[in-house]
């Protein structure tokens, strides 16, 4: 029996080859900034992150990163908060993503 092929993916900071499916994906938006690619399929240039602790401090990030890696520190809390969350049971409110709270509700306090 044939073995299935498992496409290998390296993290920016550890530099370490894993299984696509171990990592986090961040795609370079037109603007030239970072997006968490939660569905790892987006078009455009990507950048693979390990769930290691140590490749998330902003300093290993910036390595990569540059200015934006205090931004790509932020989502990867979130997104650590949002996977424990869950495994507790409590899932993120609706209106929270990766990227932040939604535009589709505006705040009700209005200038």
């Amino acid at each position: 029996m044939a073995h299935k092929h498992v496409p290998l993916r390296r993290c920016v900071v550890c530099r370490q080859q894993r299984p696509q499916a171990e990592l986090i994906r961040f795609v370079r938006d037109e603007a030239g900034q970072w997006q968490l690619d939660a569905g790892r399929k987006a078009g455009g240039r990507g950048a693979w992150l390990c769930h290691d602790e140590g490749c998330h401090k902003p300093k290993k990030l910036a390595r990569f990163f540059r200015a934006q890696a205090g931004r790509i520190h932020d989502t990867l809390t979130r997104v650590r908060d949002d996977t424990h969350d869950d495994a507790r049971g409590s899932a993120p409110q609706p209106s929270e993503t990766a990227a932040g709270p939604s535009s589709e509700h505006p705040s009700e306090t209005s200038g």
